[in-house]
């Protein structure tokens, strides 16, 4: 795969919030928004901008939750160890299982290692799982109290209608929206580009464009991914998903 920049998450978003601190926006953090509090918001604002991930809150207070469609499972740590080897090339492992685990140096003596399940067919134990693919795949076991689990979206997993409320002016972006890869489980990038496109149509008033334009700008990276889930699901053959990645590439 071509070279990428692997970056920090927690130090980039401390960075920004920083930055936003200082044009003025307040953070509250270290507590769950209740769902009294949750319609307190809905009253106070003009926007409300929901990123609080597959399930959203607002599906959550709303009894919505059933709208998503599909999910991935995916679990993965920061460990220390020798990466030198491979620090400019991200390795990702593709072992016959819809998934596949990786390992994403991000120094010479640290990375972010993991597993995830794209398919209906999930192992009993997931982190098991995680440390017997370490093990084949040669990098540090993480320690159990390091290893986060998340929820991903089978994106698309949320009819474009549902990431606008127009009545509470409410609007959902990232995994909230139901936008991650289907392929590749890939989230963040999605969550950025969703944030930037409505923060440009609500400054040009254009907001209620904002469901059919996110899935518009979208469409080529759902049929590719499509068509890699195809090859992966139907096949569970490694060398023939490397050989069609390898001729998209």
């Amino acid at each position: 795969m071509r070279c990428r920049y692997i970056c920090d998450r927690d130090t980039v978003e401390a960075q920004w919030a920083d930055k936003l601190n200082d044009q003025g926006v307040s953070f509250s953090t270290g507590s769950s928004v209740t769902a009294s509090e949750y319609w307190e918001i809905i009253d106070k604002y003009d926007y409300v901008i929901d990123a609080t991930g597959q399930p959203s809150l607002t599906h959550k207070i709303r009894n919505m939750t059933g709208d998503y469609t599909g999910d991935m499972i995916a679990l993965n740590a920061t460990v220390e160890g020798d990466f030198d080897e491979y620090i400019n090339y991200p390795r990702i492992f593709f072992e016959g299982y819809v998934g596949y685990s990786w390992s994403f140096p991000k120094s010479d003596c640290s990375a972010n290692v993991g597993i995830g399940w794209a398919g209906d067919e999930r192992p009993d134990d997931y982190m098991s799982a995680l440390e017997a693919a370490a093990q084949r795949n040669e990098f540090p076991v993480p320690d159990q109290n390091d290893v986060n689990i998340y929820t991903i979206p089978r994106g698309p997993s949320l009819d474009p209608e549902d990431t606008h409320i127009p009545e509470d002016n409410v609007f959902l972006i990232g995994d909230a929206a139901g936008i991650a890869n289907r392929y590749q489980g890939e989230g963040i990038c999605q969550g950025v580009r969703s944030a930037y496109l409505l923060s440009d149509l609500i400054t040009d008033g254009k907001e209620e464009k904002y469901p059919t334009q996110l899935f518009s700008s979208m469409k080529p990276e759902y049929c590719l991914a499509h068509l890699m889930r195809g090859a992966w699901v139907e096949h569970e053959n490694p060398e023939l998903l490397a050989s069609v990645a390898e001729a998209i590439e």
